[in-house]
């Protein structure tokens, strides 16, 4: 036990354990909600981006989108490692993603409750929340990763929440899985940012920098192979994504809208972090403080950059710190406002008709004409949850049975080319190694991610269209430098050194500077 501050009720540090009535309903809860992921459980099309990269470097073509060219198109480093570890066995993509996300999120499940909860009731509110959730049941699976995202979390939650009597030992432990959280996808960090900072307080300068330079060492190794590798330190998607040229009030604007939908949808998700907030509020506990700091900040990140497309994917992992937090609950016994909480969460989850409680075969058919809001904010599984669904496997076709998929099967029978579509994931991976996709939307293109959407065009978040330069396809296509406008011929030929030529080569290392350096910037017109 531990004590908190005067007049504070005594709060417990040891978790809830699986032994007597309390543990088993405990462990019941876990199943419970371990079933309502793998009735939910699906594969999105951005998945297969990752799985096309993952597939060209097991076939010795290295880790890349397009054969030719050495681009990064996924933003998640460490869910890439260990899909391609299962992948490496498995030569399958589907069911490869499906089991181990399901696999992580039960164990992440389990952590939760049984690790981080500081009672039985606290750990039953924790699974309850989790299970009504559509943000965190959608994006316990769906191919990306979430699932790896918040079993670090949880993780990092049962270091930063109880009163351990080693501060040394748990910042270090603290730094260590923050490094991890950064490399599975870097802008996570802000997500453990406060509590690290508290964590390491305490230290001496010295060994503050040296438990920093351990604990980062995964992603310092993992940015200097992308330098070294890909010519740039961040994913592709990002330059494609982040330096659109739009007004900053625009995309803020777009990012109430990202709020506001997942308020309509799923009121059960924001309404939990609120609820956290307050509880921490009232308890005055550093730990728990600083670990919703971070998701606060995270959900301000979120607003600034617009938001997402997919329909509460990014409010998944602020709910499960808030979930944790609200795992510390410790109820007097015998009381009735103990069971308000339940009862709250209950009426919130349920009072939506997409709640992943009502989520069967027929998930999709049933939501699939108002998966898309006027924000073109998407429900992503229902849209692809007809083709990708787990409950709709077995039917003797393979899966994912998607037009996409069907298309990237005939483009591969019909050989090499050079194809512009967008919607490339599993087209792209179905397409195989022959078939270089131009994909308008930049998240895996060199070039288009480079150049500025036009002036006035129409955007969605998450999707800026770039014009194909004229020459361009014949340039993919054909070889030479074909482009007639001569600032992008210019952008293109460094950017062609960086990512076809040698490694080592001297030239090579002048475009990778220049380039990181804003040296060949070109204005919209």
């Amino acid at each position: 036990m531990a004590k908190r501050g005067p007049g504070q009720e005594v709060v417990a540090t040891r978790p809830t354990r699986p032994f007597g009535p309390a543990g088993i309903a405990v462990l019941a809860a876990v199943a419970a909600l371990l079933a309502i992921v793998v009735r939910s459980a699906w594969v999105c099309d951005d998945a297969f981006i990752t799985l096309r990269s993952i597939d060209n470097l097991v076939h010795g073509h290295g880790l890349r989108w397009n054969v030719a060219e050495r681009v990064q198109p996924f933003t998640h480093p460490l869910w890439m490692l260990v899909l391609a570890a299962g992948y490496l066995v498995t030569r399958e993509p589907y069911y490869t993603v499906l089991v181990l996300s399901i696999a992580i999120s039960g164990v992440t499940a389990w952590w939760l409750a049984t690790r981080v909860a500081a009672s039985p009731p606290g750990a039953l509110l924790a699974m309850l929340i989790l299970g009504l959730s559509k943000a965190w049941v959608d994006y316990s699976t769906s191919g990306l990763e979430n699932p790896l995202t918040f079993l670090l979390l949880a993780l990092f939650a049962s270091y930063a929440l109880p009163d351990g009597p080693d501060p040394r030992r748990r910042a270090t432990a603290l730094v260590l899985i923050a490094g991890l959280v950064a490399t599975n996808r870097m802008d996570a960090v802000l997500l453990v940012l406060p509590a690290l900072f508290g964590a390491l307080r305490p230290l001496p300068w010295g060994r503050r920098l040296r438990t920093l330079a351990l604990g980062f060492a995964p992603l310092a190794v993992w940015e200097l192979f992308a330098i070294l590798y890909y010519g740039f330190p961040f994913p592709n998607s990002a330059y494609a994504k982040l330096a659109t040229g739009i007004p900053r009030l625009d995309l803020i604007r777009q990012g109430l809208r990202y709020f506001r939908n997942s308020f309509a949808f799923d009121p059960l998700t924001l309404a939990v972090i609120v609820a956290a907030a307050i509880f921490v509020a009232r308890r005055r506990l550093r730990g728990e403080i600083l670990l919703l700091a971070g998701a606060g900040l995270y959900l301000v990140y979120v607003l600034w950059i617009g938001g997402d497309f997919m329909s509460g994917r990014f409010f998944a992992a602020p709910l499960l710190l808030a979930a944790a937090v609200l795992s510390r609950w410790r109820p007097q016994p015998l009381r009735v406002v103990a069971f308000l909480p339940f009862v709250a969460a209950v009426l919130a989850g349920l009072i939506t008709p997409v709640s992943p409680v009502y989520s069967g075969a027929d998930y999709a058919l049933k939501h699939r004409d108002r998966a898309s809001d006027a924000a073109r904010i998407t429900d992503e599984r229902a849209f692809y949850y007809n083709e990708t669904g787990l409950l709709r496997a077995g039917r003797g076709t393979a899966m994912p049975d998607h037009r996409s998929a069907h298309e990237g099967r005939q483009a591969r029978d019909r050989g090499p080319a050079v194809v512009v579509r967008g919607g490339v994931g599993m087209f792209g991976y179905y397409a195989g190694p022959q078939v270089h996709i131009v994909e308008p939307w930049a998240v895996t293109d060199p070039l288009l991610a480079r150049l500025p959407i036009p002036v006035g065009a129409f955007w969605r978040i998450g999707h800026f269209r770039r014009d194909i330069p004229a020459g361009y396809e014949e340039t993919l296509r054909d070889g030479g430098n074909r482009i007639a406008d001569p600032r992008i011929a210019r952008l293109y030929e460094a950017i062609e050194v960086v990512t076809r030529g040698p490694l080592l080569d001297g030239r090579r290392v002048k475009e990778i500077w220049k380039l990181n350096t804003g040296a060949y910037q070109i204005e919209p017109r």
